[in-house]
């Protein structure tokens, strides 16, 4: 089960007996919250305050969450994580920080250098900038997919199996919403079919392949990488029939129906933020 954290913070305010807005909010609207992280004392103090909602003291004993990696100084955040066996059961991150993100990018490209490492950056750069002016995006999560969604260009210089390998080395290290990344950025229509390049998997993992993607719900991440990797060259942002012509020509074909979705998600993005988006991304600015 994939859930939200959300976690709370003590601030000076609250000393002088004022409620902080994500405190006030907790208490008017607790639906809005999976869980609650605290530390120790204001779990106390705010379970106290809830449970007058069902007028009786406590609703339910604090489950011990270490997030020692993390340092929250006076500010909300919210954190992706998966969650599993009920009470005392098992936290788990599903995407790494930002640092580590990048260096998992600068180890990948010490195996297999190429330009794929800057066309990365540049995915990401676009994911991030078209982010911010989403609203229900965060803009620090889409940079990271964006900087890892070729992570699998890794092991070789694979085609599909590039898609295979990003996804089961994400996987692997637990990053499962990365993993979803990896494999969806190559699928705008949750089809092989569209594919630009050699069916270079084993039957094993094309089957993997197919049967993650009749399985997955997309959502405005998938598309907004999608939307960047047909934006990203690897020395900057390109315009986006510039770059799919270029595929074409290296690949020989270019599916229509992956050249329309392209145009599409573009014209989506576009029509969500209301801006331009080679204005947003820097197009004539930017390089990695």
């Amino acid at each position: 089960m994939k859930i939200k954290i959300s976690v709370w913070l003590m601030l000076h305010e609250f000393f002088h007996l004022s409620l902080m807005p994500d405190e006030e909010e907790g208490i008017k609207a607790p639906h809005t919250f999976d869980v609650a992280a605290t530390e120790n004392m204001f779990g106390d103090i705010l379970s106290d305050e809830t449970s007058m909602l069902s007028e009786s003291i406590g609703l339910l004993p604090p489950d011990g969450l270490s997030v020692s990696r993390y340092a929250f100084y006076g500010k909300y955040v919210t954190i992706d994580v998966e969650y599993s066996g009920g009470l005392g059961g098992e936290y788990r991150y599903m995407l790494p920080e930002r640092e580590e993100a990048e260096e998992l990018l600068r180890e990948a490209e010490r195996c297999n250098p190429g330009p794929w490492g800057n066309h990365s950056r540049v995915t990401a750069h676009c994911a991030e900038k078209i982010a911010l002016e989403c609203a229900g995006l965060d803009s620090n999560k889409a940079y990271i997919f964006g900087l890892l969604h070729d992570i699998g260009r890794k092991f070789g210089g694979r085609h599909m199996g590039h898609v295979a390998d990003g996804y089961s080395y994400m996987m692997s290290l637990s990053y499962d919403e990365v993993a979803q990344i990896c494999l969806t950025h190559s699928f705008n229509n949750q089809t092989t079919d569209e594919y630009i390049g050699k069916f270079d998997t084993t039957y094993e993992e094309l089957k993997m392949i197919q049967d993650v993607l009749k399985v997955t719900t997309m959502d405005d991440y998938d598309r907004l990488i999608q939307l960047c990797d047909s934006l990203a060259g690897s020395e900057g942002v390109l315009d986006i029939e510039e770059r799919m012509g270029d595929v074409k020509r290296r690949y020989g074909s270019y599916p229509q129906t992956k050249w329309d979705s392209n145009l599409a998600l573009k014209k989506y993005f576009e029509q969500k933020i209301g801006k331009d988006i080679y204005t947003v991304v820097d197009k004539d600015i930017f390089r990695p």
